[in-house]
């Protein structure tokens, strides 16, 4: 291969196609590349530092742990989990409210 020296950006297939031709017919060596357009979606989605396969995966993890999240599980296994301590407490209040009583009793 040898160096190019112009680089030819054309809008649309019409335009390429007759961009060969005349390139064709005047017996010039090109190349063609396809370059992709520097919008929002191109950019979010075909990152050339990054594979698209992991970008899909970690956007649903993020999806999956912002659902879980707003579904209300966290604050359902806090609560769940929590009462069974403050049920243990009461008891043990309740143990010591009858150990306190009865010794007052006997004395």
């Amino acid at each position: 291969g040898g160096m190019y020296l112009y680089k030819f950006m054309v809008p649309n297939d019409e335009a390429l196609n007759e961009l060969t031709a005349r390139l064709e017919v005047a017996n010039i060596t090109y190349t063609s590349r396809i370059a992709d357009e520097t919008t929002t979606s191109g950019k979010l989605f075909n990152n050339p530092h990054k594979s698209f396969t992991m970008q899909i995966a970690w956007t649903i993890i993020i999806l999956i742990i912002v659902g879980v999240i707003l579904s209300g599980l966290p604050v359902q296994i806090w609560e769940k989990y929590s009462a069974k301590d403050l049920d243990m407490d009461k008891k043990k209040q309740a143990q010591t409210t009858l150990v306190d009583e009865s010794f007052f009793r006997s004395v």
